[in-house]
């Protein structure tokens, strides 16, 4: 272990020190070093304290003095004298504080009476002229706090209550004026955002509250532009427009541009505020500094970070679904009035477009969805336009109808002579469109009545073409070619298919079903009324027969290449044939059956001189035979040149060929009664039955006998040849002539005539 140092305070002398080994001679330097800083440290701080001691003496001993000061001029003011005067001072004082205070009370209840009687004027000038509604807005919350500050005073003027009615109105006028800014599609979004800070200010409502007013009033401006109802139907396009700027302009502008416009409300005070301070009728600039402290310093304050994206989210695809089911509904009633189909068609493209168009796009409702109720409403809407107007065929049946129920022959079923006086002195200039029209009726039998059917009838062909043509140009529309891919949601060649082939395509297929259906209500509609003058035994039947079997041949004439509407009126007129068939030749053959009948009774053989050849045959028609084809086709042609088709004509040889057979019937028996007695009996004369052979080989090759009618009347043929006694070589012979005979004459019975 080290030896301890010694104490240096034992020494005696400084020789002492050295006594000791050098080692402890250096730990006593240390050590004395040491013990003498500390004593250096210790008396400076000794001093420090003297000299705070002295300063501290120094200053309590000038705090002294002036206590004695104050209490030496105390104690010489304390006299009743002096304060007599003090307490008289402080009264006056007093006093002129009292009135100071009144008067700046005074002052300013009459600067805040005048800057309220001011604002109803500016919110007037702001809502007529520059249509800025904040700025209305910030004057009308400022003159709120104004009224609220007047009328707490003791006795208010009666003009503030005035004031206030006016405000009120003026509120409402500013409110109004902000709905019609959120209900108008032309609205910008700046504009929007403006109006939507002073209704937020003017309501004192949160963004929330604004974002629900917002959207409660678009859907009220759709419904709206809905009940309007204008010819070109562009209010439906602005309820569409309207829906769809609104989706967008909520995604823009809630919630962040709202908040941010809000934010600026809260930086300055309103009575501060650059737009306020320049509307010189409120002269700010003088009554301002008299305003109370609390509206000087009033700052709006909105809870701008109120709504989130999330409330904002649900909010609006609620209002979306909505909002497209308001549009649907008036887009059913819109639709259900127009009667344009072409119309209909141009506001389908309208709207799809609008609908389809990449700037329109919204998260909020799905654009496929949208497409799809948009396609279903027009298709359905046009289906139905479709089926109505081909119903309107009915008409044409109803008019038909109504013809033959006011049946008034001669009138009815009138027709022009082709060289009547009223067509020939007809002015033929000008492409004589009415004389080539007059002779066309004419020709082809058409009354007044059935020139009427007539129009009626093309009137419903020209918009049956009418849409087929429309149909056909959405067939060849195409769809959004100019979009570029990242734009295009559906894919361009499924949205031709749905648009421009699957939609033509349906509205073209009931079309047709349409048409084909109508046909067969308007075939059992003159199958109806054929049948039912039919039946009954009239003296018109033959007449109302032509009429009906005309108006079925105008009618098929015309029919459109829509639809299944080949067998269109067949069924019926095949029996209208067979009955103007035997109306026609009714009193020809009983003519010619009293004729024939006669001639078998008298035995008068005129023809008989005119028999030719080895044996003699006969080579001429008897008179009465002649005179049946003759007096027929008359009446042909008295019933009308136009009537006689193919099929009539077939039906008249086929009514005649029948009785034929009964006219002829008397040359078969052996004897009949005399024209003179009929109690007396004469044998029929042989030659008359060879006579017959001939007239009935005629008649045959005239009359162009089918197979159905060929054994009858060969078998007519056959008997009279039996009783006649007739060879074969002489039949073939009659068969020759009359065949040739047949080819002679042919000409004078045209309308028989192959």
């Amino acid at each position: 272990m080290a030896a301890a140092l010694p104490d240096p305070s034992t020494f005696k002398t400084w020789e002492d020190a050295f006594a000791h080994p050098v080692p402890v001679v250096r730990g006593v330097q240390k050590q004395l070093q040491t013990n003498l800083a500390a004593n250096s440290e210790r008396l400076r701080s000794l001093v420090g304290d003297l000299l705070g001691t002295a300063e501290r003496i120094i200053e309590m001993d000038g705090q002294m003095r002036e206590v004695e000061l104050v209490l030496g001029g105390l104690g010489k003011k304390c006299n009743s004298r002096m304060l007599d005067r003090i307490g008289k001072n402080y009264a006056d004082m007093d006093k002129s504080w009292k009135a100071r205070e009144a008067d700046n009370e005074r002052l300013t209840s009459a600067a805040q009476l005048s800057i309220l009687q001011a604002c109803p004027l500016v919110i007037s000038r702001l809502l007529r002229k520059t249509r800025s509604p904040l700025l209305a807005a910030k004057v009308l919350v400022i003159s709120r706090l104004l009224h609220k500050k007047l009328s707490s005073e003791r006795d208010p003027p009666p003009l503030v209550n005035i004031l206030h009615d006016r405000l009120r109105r003026l509120r409402e006028k500013l409110l109004r004026h902000i709905d019609i800014l959120f209900s108008s599609s032309g609205t910008t979004q700046s504009s929007l955002v403006e109006a939507m800070c002073a209704f937020s200010l003017a309501t004192s409502s949160a963004p929330t509250d604004v974002l629900r007013h917002f959207q409660h009033v678009r859907l009220d401006a759709m419904s709206s532009a809905l009940e309007r109802r204008e010819e070109e139907h562009t209010h439906v396009l602005e309820c569409l427009k309207l829906y769809l700027r609104t989706l967008q302009e909520i995604v823009t502008i809630f919630p962040r541009r709202l908040a941010e416009a809000l934010l600026k409300l809260k930086s300055a005070p309103l009575l501060q505020d650059p737009d306020v301070t320049t509307l010189v009728e409120l002269n700010l600039d003088v009554y301002a500094r008299w305003v109370a402290e609390d509206i000087q310093h009033f700052t709006p304050w909105v809870n701008h970070e109120e709504l989130q994206k999330g409330m904002v989210d649900t909010l609006l695809k609620g209002w979306a679904k909505k909002g497209f089911q308001t549009f649907s509904k008036g887009l059913k009633e819109e639709l259900g009035t127009i009667s344009d189909f072409r119309a209909m068609t141009e506001l389908r493209t309208n709207a799809l477009r609008m609908w389809l168009d990449p700037k329109s796009k919204s998260t909020a409702y799905s654009s496929t969805e949208g497409l799809d109720e948009l396609r279903s409403i027009f298709n359905a809407q046009l289906v139905r336009m479709a089926h109505v107007r081909a119903k309107r065929l009915h008409s044409v049946g109803e008019q038909i109808h109504d013809s033959l129920d006011r049946w008034q022959n001669g009138i009815t079923n009138a027709r022009s002579e082709l060289w009547s006086e009223s067509i020939t002195s007809m002015d033929v200039g000008n492409g004589a469109i009415p004389f080539k029209k007059a002779i066309l009726n004419s020709s082809r039998g058409r009354s007044e009545a059935i020139v009427h059917i007539i129009e009626s009838y093309e009137k419903w062909l020209v918009s049956m073409e009418e849409i087929s043509d429309v149909v056909d140009g959405l067939k060849k529309m195409k769809w959004g070619e100019d979009l570029d891919d990242e734009e295009d949601e559906f894919g361009l060649e499924n949205r031709n298919d749905l648009l421009s082939a699957d939609d033509p395509q349906l509205i073209q297929n009931e079309l047709d079903k349409a048409i084909t259906d109508s046909f067969f209500d308007l075939q059992k509609t003159i199958g109806a009324t054929g049948a039912n003058y039919r039946s009954a035994h009239v003296e018109e039947k033959g007449q109302k027969s032509m009429f009906l079997w005309r108006c079925i041949r105008e009618l098929r004439e015309r029919r459109p290449h829509r639809g299944n509407t080949k067998d269109f009126g067949l069924e019926a007129a095949k029996s209208l044939q067979h009955t103007i068939a035997e109306d026609v030749a009714a009193l020809p053959l009983l003519k010619f059956r009293e004729a024939m009948e006669k001639q078998v009774q008298a035995n008068n053989h005129p023809a008989r001189a005119l028999w030719e050849g080895t044996p003699e045959l006969p080579s001429q028609l008897l008179t009465n035979t002649f005179n049946i084809l003759h007096d027929l086709v008359t009446a042909m042609s008295d019933a009308g040149m136009d009537l006689w088709s193919k099929g009539p004509v077939n039906a008249i040889k086929a009514v005649v060929r029948k009785d034929i057979c009964e006219s002829f019937a008397p040359f078969l028996k052996d004897e009949v009664d005399s024209v003179h007695d009929e109690n007396v009996k004469r044998a029929v004369d042989p030659d008359l039955r060879v006579q017959a052979i001939f007239d009935v080989s005629f008649l045959a090759h005239a009359l162009d006998i089918s197979s159905s009618d060929e054994t009858e009347l060969h078998s007519l043929q056959e008997k009279l040849r039996a009783k006649a006694g007739l060879s074969e070589a002489s039949y073939d012979r009659i068969e020759q002539a009359a065949k040739a005979y047949w080819k002679r004459t042919q000409l004078l019975f045209g309308l028989l005539a192959s």
